[in-house]
């Protein structure tokens, strides 16, 4: 495997933690990746460019901190 590919899984993986913050679920957060989205003119999140994944979690999971 190429270096930039290792990155990105390893990437994936830092998003899924946050998935799993929000859901609460290892079983939600891994069907989470699979179904469609609303906020993703529901494709799912899987199918959707990373950083435009990456920028709705880090919003989701910042607004879910409160303040």
């Amino acid at each position: 495997m190429r270096k930039r590919e290792i990155s990105k899984l390893q990437s994936k993986d830092y998003l899924s933690e946050m998935v799993l913050i929000l859901t609460g679920s290892e079983e939600l957060a891994d069907a989470w990746w699979y179904s469609p989205n609303k906020a993703f003119n529901m494709k799912t999140p899987n199918e959707i460019e990373y950083e435009v994944v990456k920028d709705y979690l880090i919003w989701h999971t910042s607004a879910s901190g409160g303040s």
